[in-house]
């Protein structure tokens, strides 16, 4: 899931003498999630003209948190679209998102092996977040049984880990 690729961009032997890779890696990958941002913006003004005035002021309210600096475009793209949505049905805006509880369970599997119930919720939230890869690789890890209490309990820690996940994002 993870993407702090390099990539070529114009001007990039002089940014490499200005800048460190590191620093490089920074700034490129900051202009790509501002363009996934500008991109998901349009989108739902199109699909929401009433909401338009809205939603073209969300920009600020799309900045990636923590948990999602080092995780792929895609999961920064689906961040946006739930905010996005918050925004068009008028709810909050400050609890976690999936992509961002998304991103702290996976952090959190490098620390410890996950319990049942937090295995539970990554996969479900993987298969939400990221439908297209969920699929396909669906078959190569096997069927995750879920039963009914643990799928309790992965909502429960789900809306747990959303409001430990919660900032600053009000509109003003």
């Amino acid at each position: 899931m993870k993407t702090c690729e390099s990539e070529q961009l114009p001007g990039t032997e002089l940014l490499q003498t200005l800048f460190s890779t590191d620093e490089l890696s920074v700034i490129r990958s900051t202009f790509r999630r501002m363009e996934i941002a500008e991109d998901e913006i349009a989108r739902a003004k199109e699909a929401f003209p009433l909401k338009a005035e809205a939603i073209h002021n969300a920009f600020r309210y799309l900045c990636p948190t923590k948990p999602l600096e080092c995780l792929s475009d895609d999961v920064y793209r689906q961040h946006c679209r739930e905010l996005l949505k918050r925004i068009v049905d008028g709810a909050d805006l400050r609890l976690g998102t999936a992509a961002e509880v998304l991103a702290l369970l996976s952090a959190a599997s490098l620390e410890a092996p996950p319990t049942r119930t937090a295995a539970v919720l990554y996969w479900q939230l993987f298969k939400r977040v990221l439908p297209e890869q969920s699929s396909t690789i669906a078959d190569d890890i096997g069927p995750l049984l879920e039963d009914s209490y643990h799928e309790q309990q992965a909502c429960e820690l789900e809306a747990k880990l959303r409001r430990k996940l919660t900032c600053d994002r009000k509109p003003s």
